[in-house]
């Protein structure tokens, strides 16, 4: 699975959703940011979810709601 996160640039907030894909079992692959501007940063994850144990749907409704995310895009899933 690949998503496209636009987070505000404060401390934390990509680390709290690399830690919420952990505790589902999700396995990061790749990992790729933007330098941000306007205070917004651009970042895409890939992460394998044949193991995870929570379904995608709400995995990526539960990131949509932290504080910082301000949009989140599924852009390929395998």
């Amino acid at each position: 699975m690949t998503i496209a996160l636009l987070l505000s640039h404060e401390a934390g907030i990509l680390s709290n959703i690399l830690n919420k894909i952990a505790k589902c079992k999700g396995n990061i692959l790749t990992i790729n940011q933007n330098i941000p501007i306007n205070q917004v940063a651009n970042v895409t994850i890939t992460f394998d979810i044949n193991q995870m144990e929570m379904e995608f749907d709400e995995l990526t409704e539960q990131i949509r709601k932290m504080d910082g995310v301000i949009k989140l895009n599924l852009l390929a899933m395998e």
